[in-house]
């Protein structure tokens, strides 16, 4: 798995580079502005790597929106959620149903974000005074 992962990487770092440079975080990145080559083409000093998790991301709220609607609240069946995926959500039905699993997805991401919020209350609001010791 990991070196499956490593090759799409890394093929995928090759057509970026050819066909989506990044001009501007290339300006920021040492070794690239002396090189003159962009982070995706040998420019950086030291290797240039991003995580790619919206695909998996996008997959995990996919599958428990599933989860959620067809098994657990039981309000679509597996053979609805098909069809409306078949038909790009174009009927009054499918449509339904995608405003249902955006609603989701919403929500999932308003939990997100406050439970980040409240832990970074909660680190500042750690006295500093064991940090200084």
């Amino acid at each position: 798995m990991i070196k499956h992962t490593a090759e799409n990487y890394n093929l995928l770092e090759q057509l970026r580079s050819e066909f989506s440079p990044t001009p501007y975080v290339s300006t920021i990145v040492r070794g690239c502005a002396e090189k003159a080559l962009d982070v995706r083409s040998g420019g950086p000093e030291l290797r240039f790597i991003t995580i790619e998790g919206v695909g998996c991301t996008t997959t995990v709220d996919s599958l428990l929106a599933i989860k959620k609607f067809v098994y657990d609240d039981k309000k679509y069946t597996i053979a609805q959620i098909k069809e409306a995926l078949l038909n790009d959500y174009k009927g009054n039905k499918d449509q339904t149903i995608m405003q249902t699993t955006f609603q989701m997805k919403a929500q999932n991401m308003v939990i997100m974000m406050l439970d980040s919020c409240n832990a970074i209350i909660q680190a500042l609001d750690k006295p500093l005074s064991s940090a200084c010791k």
